[in-house]
């Protein structure tokens, strides 16, 4: 079902809107919505004084898909709560949102954009516009009618960004890039399409090798993310500009393991930096996992290396190994499984004890 959530403000005015080139009128915008929006049900907020201020206007259209929805002022957060509760009521799971903030009172054109946020989460709704008829503009002409759908999509740029910087998953993110088309077939056109797979390629790249344990493959990738992400730099501030804005704390965080040619023999004592960077990321993220495993791997070239005192080495790398075989066969070896909690504790004993030896050789 496709349903127009609207809100009447106290003082109608009738006023000329102009959408996609041609002119509606209404004393409220919604009556403009009813002539250029097809819609299933249109469900009208409005205040006890709206009630008897302004919904007349839309109730004499005599049009049964157009119901109204008394809510509260929005004079404290419980007001609030109630109007929010009160319309995801209204809504069922699958329908097709389109969001009017014309006339929202005081701060409900801000929550209308977390309202479209839930409702996509907890009901699959479809969000389709978020338009403000933007009369003050008017001025002698009529008014421009402004999409804001976009910005709904901003929250799902940062759900997305966050889950990546701290899970390292970053198949939310690279889908949202993915489903960036700029317009037109042309060269141009096809080029910063490429851009944007080339970028959401390399943040998939970086993800699945920490993921998979796979230390060189996130150096390799890290340096080839920082560099897609220069070349792509036009093709992301146009088609897509969240992703513009939230690189930078990507990069912050993914840039650190950057190493070119990570498995020259000239290189060991920098790849071991590195891959000691990526045991911290593992430990910060709660990766446990993935750090006992490389520790002990860390260790092994350590090791190999000469840079840190042996004897240190080999002791924290038997408890590593011990930590690391108890996850690898789940706790089901009864002879030397622990609980959760006690292997996370001594994960961080481990690591604190390679740290000190890494920071004092340093």
């Amino acid at each position: 079902m496709r349903v127009i959530i609207t809100f009447l403000g106290l003082y109608p005015k009738l006023t000329e809107y102009q959408y996609q080139n041609k002119v509606y009128s209404g004393e409220v915008f919604a009556e403009a919505l009813c002539q250029f929006c097809q819609f299933d049900r249109m469900l009208v907020c409005v205040t006890s004084e709206a009630k008897i201020n302004t919904w007349p206007i839309l109730e004499r259209r005599n049009d049964s898909r157009i119901e109204y929805l008394e809510i509260p002022n929005g004079e404290t957060t419980a007001q609030m709560w109630e109007t929010f509760t009160k319309i995801v009521q209204h809504i069922q799971i699958g329908d097709e949102l389109i969001f009017d903030i014309t006339h929202g009172l005081r701060s409900l054109p801000f929550l209308v954009f977390l309202f479209a946020a839930y409702l996509r989460s907890a009901k699959q709704a479809d969000i389709q516009f978020v338009y403000y008829g933007a009369y003050e503009l008017g001025k002698g002409k009529p008014a421009p009618v402004i999409d804001l759908t976009e910005f709904v999509g901003m929250l799902d740029w940062l759900t997305a960004t966050n889950t990546f910087l701290q899970s390292g998953n970053s198949q939310a993110l690279a889908q949202l890039l993915q489903a960036h088309k700029p317009l037109g077939k042309n060269l141009k056109a096809r080029q910063q399409q490429q851009d944007l797979q080339r970028v959401a390629n390399a943040i998939s790249k970086i993800s699945l090798a920490l993921q998979t344990n796979r230390p060189i493959e996130v150096m390799e990738a890290a340096t080839d993310l920082e560099e897609t992400l220069q070349v792509s730099n036009n093709s992301i501030t146009q088609w897509a500009k969240p992703f513009s804005l939230l690189q930078e704390r990507i990069l912050t965080e993914y840039g650190q393991f950057a190493l070119a040619k990570p498995e020259s023999n000239s290189r060991i004592r920098a790849r071991l930096d590195k891959e000691f960077e990526m045991i911290t990321w593992y430990m910060e993220h709660q990766h446990l996992v993935q750090a006992a495993t490389l520790i002990h791997e860390w260790i092994n070239s350590a090791l190999e290396s000469n840079y840190f005192n042996r004897q240190q080495l080999l002791y924290i790398k038997e408890e590593a190994r011990k930590l690391r075989n108890d996850m690898a066969h789940a706790g089901k070896d009864i002879a030397r499984r622990q609980e959760a909690t006690t292997i996370q504790t001594q994960m961080q004993k481990v690591y604190q004890d390679l740290k000190q030896l890494y920071g004092a050789e340093s």
